[in-house]
Parts: structure tokens; sequence; C-alpha cells
């Protein structure tokens, strides 16, 4: 979250700060909980033979990300569905009558999901914006999960 407000005028910081909150607009900003940090600056000039002053404020703040409980639990499920699965799935290397590529495949698709699970999980519950990496994971996943369907249906033939 980011703001910004000037002020035009020779002024002590008491009397800015005075200027700042009679003035509707920049004490709302200054007094907004979600402003966490603010900085001023000020810059002396002399424009047409006149002495200015220029001073500007910059306030930002961090919002959490907040997710929807559903969306959290929709990852949760998917998690503990593999995470049931998978076990079964790693004892079928141990038959001699099934496609050991194709189950090695369907596997490391299946830890990369499980792996993905957990850490949009995480960065949901700590109520952190996902990163651009993240998101695009989360986008290939459609792929990890259509691929993991068919590789299934193969291999349960």
């Amino acid at each position: 979250v980011l703001g910004e407000f000037v002020s035009y005028g020779h002024f002590t910081a008491k009397e800015l700060v005075e200027n700042l909150l009679y003035n509707t607009s920049s004490a709302k900003q200054i007094f907004n909980k979600n402003f966490t940090d603010l900085g001023v600056t000020e810059v002396n000039r002399v424009i047409n033979g006149c002495p200015s002053q220029v001073i500007v404020g910059h306030l930002g703040g961090y919002i959490p990300a907040d997710y929807e409980q559903s969306t959290i639990d929709s990852w949760r499920t998917l998690r503990d569905n593999i995470a049931s699965v998978l076990p079964s799935w790693e004892k079928a290397m141990d038959y001699n009558n099934v496609d050991k590529t194709k189950l090695e495949q369907l596997l490391t698709i299946f830890r990369r999901r499980l792996s993905l699970a957990d850490e949009v999980i995480s960065t949901m519950e700590k109520k952190e914006w996902m990163s651009d990496n993240l998101q695009s994971r989360i986008s290939a996943d459609e792929t990890d999960a259509k691929e993991s369907e068919r590789l299934t249906k193969e291999l349960n033939k």
C-alpha cells in the first residue's frame, strides 16, 4: 500500500505536522492503519527569484494476503488425497508386471504435486503473497494433474 502527500511552504517540524493534520486528506492518510512507514523529504529552490520549499511525504505499508478458507481446504484435500495414494503406488515398484517407466513418471508427478500443495498451504496459512514462481507452478499443476490421471489409467489396466 502506498500513499503520498505534498506540502508547499517553509515550516518547522511542528508547523508541518499541524498543517498536515489540518488538511483532511493528508490527515486521513497519516492515520490510516495500513500505513506503517512514513518518509519525509524537503527540497529548497529559488524559483523566479523567490525561495520555495516543497515537502513530500511517502507512506507505505504491507497488507497481508487473505485467502478464502475453502481455497485452503481444497489444497489440503489435494495434499491429503495424494499422500494417501502415494504409498500404494510406491509399493507397486515391487511388482514385475508393471511398466516401471510410467510408474516412475507417476511417482515423480505425485511427489511434485505433494510438495507444491504443501508450499501453497504454508504460504496461504502464513497470509503471504504468492511469488510469481509459485503462481506459475500452480498453473503448470493442471498439466501434471491431467498427466497423472492418464498414467494412473494406463497403469491400472
